[in-house]
């Protein structure tokens, strides 16, 4: 039985529907999101407000940057 969707590509069936997201959490406690039209960062529950990167190269240079004004860890996370 071949079941086809048009958001799966043919080639990378296990790609999955979803594309990848990564989150940028403080070690391992609270996720950080960005606040409204300012752009300030705050801690935020849970990963749904957390702001999500569409790349991990994007999240590790934003982890990189907060971390030399951090002193605790910034880990970046795998969004599922």
């Amino acid at each position: 039985m071949n079941i086809w969707s048009p958001h799966v590509d043919p080639h990378h069936p296990r790609a999955g529907l979803h594309p990848e997201r990564y989150a940028l959490r403080l070690g391992s406690g609270p996720f950080l999101g960005l606040a409204g039209g300012g752009g300030s960062i705050h801690e935020v529950a849970g990963s749904e407000q957390a702001y999500q990167f569409h790349t991990q190269e994007g999240a590790l240079r934003a982890a990189r940057d907060l971390q030399t004004i951090s002193t605790l860890p910034i880990t970046v996370v795998k969004v599922l």
